[in-house]
């Protein structure tokens, strides 16, 4: 989700109306689909990014790990086999996504990312500090300033375009959607030539738009397919 709030995709993307009809056309598998609150205790001055504090303060790559996903398969009637398990999100929600999938390899089938939030370590370096804390310091460290943000474990941890191909899981598959306008769109198509050169099976698709709800939103159908066709070895649970 863009910062966070899990109730986004319904009320500005419409997205149950979207699974809905695809369902009920027979163009995807019936599924559940899942989207949590990223945000700090509801508070928007420092992003989570889906990351544990450098501190250790608060945990929530932890969290949707050990706690959440357990607590899904758990409560839900569904088959918890990594085989039948997709990740996705769109603009922060895709870097946790793309984040927890080479952290984990083989824990997701198939990852789908509509305009991720990747930005190269320039663009890290040269943001303004209040940029700079609200959307990394609680991860990388506050107050960082010039290469030190991107020169400790912190950041280390969680340079996906940097990713080597020992963290790649030959057997996902990744999706990466980001508009040809979007100030994203160069992180998106390094990921895209990392991918390439590790012999990832991904698909990038780069349409006409930005960053915003309509872009999104136009691209669900597509990427809600994909995620369908590679979970196609599907079985209902009696």
């Amino acid at each position: 989700m863009r910062d966070g709030i899990h109730t986004e995709p319904y009320t500005q993307g419409n997205l149950q109306a979207h699974l809905d009809n695809l369902i009920n056309s027979g163009k995807i598998t019936p599924m559940i689909v899942v989207t949590p609150d990223a945000t700090r205790n509801g508070s928007f001055e420092n992003n989570t990014y889906y990351m544990n504090d450098a501190d250790g303060q608060y945990l929530y790559e932890d969290m949707f790990i050990k706690e959440f996903m357990p607590q899904i398969e758990k409560s839900y009637r569904v088959n918890n086999l990594p085989k039948f398990r997709a990740i996705g999100g769109l603009s922060m929600g895709e870097f946790g996504a793309l984040y927890y999938s080479l952290q984990y390899p083989g824990l997701f089938k198939a990852t789908v990312a509509l305009s991720g939030a990747f930005r190269t370590k320039e663009d890290i370096i040269s943001m303004n500090m209040n940029k700079y804390n609200r959307r990394y310091g609680k991860a990388f460290g506050l107050n960082l300033v010039g290469e030190s943000r991107v020169n400790n474990k912190f950041y280390d941890k969680y340079d996906i375009l940097n990713t080597t191909s020992n963290k790649l899981e030959s057997e996902s598959y990744f999706y990466l959607d980001c508009g040809s306008k979007d100030d994203f769109l160069i992180g998106n198509t390094l990921l895209s030539m990392n991918f390439k050169k590790n012999n990832i099976n991904y698909t990038f698709i780069a349409r006409n738009g930005g960053h915003d709800w309509s872009y999104w939103t136009s691209g669900f159908d597509d990427m809600l397919i994909f995620v369908s066709q590679r979970l196609q070895d599907f079985r209902f649970i009696d």
